[in-house]
């Protein structure tokens, strides 16, 4: 941080412990932060998340701001692609054109990318899943997959056993599959699930850690895109 002149982050919240890493990180004033999904339309942004109903309970469940997961729709992370794009061209002016020639034939493959998912994805439409943490809502509203709930609503946070019987129980009433673990967690829990609703375990994952290569992202949502054909067949 304190050599950086560039810093990019995702925004929408992801980063609240950004201020006081930048004030510790000598020199950091003068990096430039940039919001990678600085801007994306109001409409666009999710706040109303997967939620599992208990007893008593009433009302839709709200995050405190919008889904911070953007990036997992192919069509957010192009405005991210924009974003990032006038950043690079406003810290190096000279080399503007070659920025904006790169970020254009990025975009074009992240349209391709989301023409394939959404052509492979199409017979699977309205299926239900169940995933470990909210992180996939963009996802599934662009290539029309339905999330009843999630095992884990906050990171890190056990569910209790009351929470878990009523997830079981909107399960076999919604006639879920399969259930979908992230690999930055242990699946213990999930499998657990698994065993009581009889249904397998896969893997998707959230593309928040990766190899540092070019075309990471593009694998990494055609691997989810592997493992939710397998499983949603």
């Amino acid at each position: 941080l304190s050599s950086a002149q560039l810093f990019v982050i995702n925004g929408h919240g992801m980063e609240d412990w950004l201020g006081k890493a930048l004030k510790a990180a000598k020199g950091s004033k003068t990096a430039t932060v940039v919001e990678a999904f600085a801007g994306v339309p109001k409409d666009r942004l999710i706040t109303e998340l997967p939620h599992i109903h208990l007893p008593g309970e009433h009302g839709h469940h709200h995050h405190d701001g919008p889904n911070p997961p953007l990036w997992l729709d192919p069509t957010l992370a192009a405005h991210a692609v924009t974003n990032i794009l006038a950043a690079l061209q406003k810290a190096d002016p000279k080399n503007a054109a070659g920025y904006a020639a790169n970020a254009a034939r990025y975009v074009e493959r992240l349209h391709v990318l989301d023409r394939d998912l959404a052509a492979a994805l199409a017979p699977a439409k309205g299926r239900r899943i169940v995933t470990y943490h909210p992180a996939f809502p963009y996802f599934t509203r662009r290539y029309g997959l339905d999330i009843i709930g999630v095992i884990e609503e906050v990171p890190d946070v056990e569910p209790s056993p009351k929470y878990l019987a009523a997830l079981l129980k909107v399960m076999r009433e919604k006639d879920v599959k399969v259930i979908f673990t992230e690999p930055q967690f242990s699946p213990k829990l999930a499998e657990r699930i698994s065993r009581d609703a009889k249904v397998p375990v896969a893997e998707l994952d959230t593309l928040e850690t990766g190899p540092l290569k070019p075309t990471a992202y593009e694998e990494g949502l055609r691997r989810n895109l592997n493992t939710l054909l397998k499983h949603l067949k």
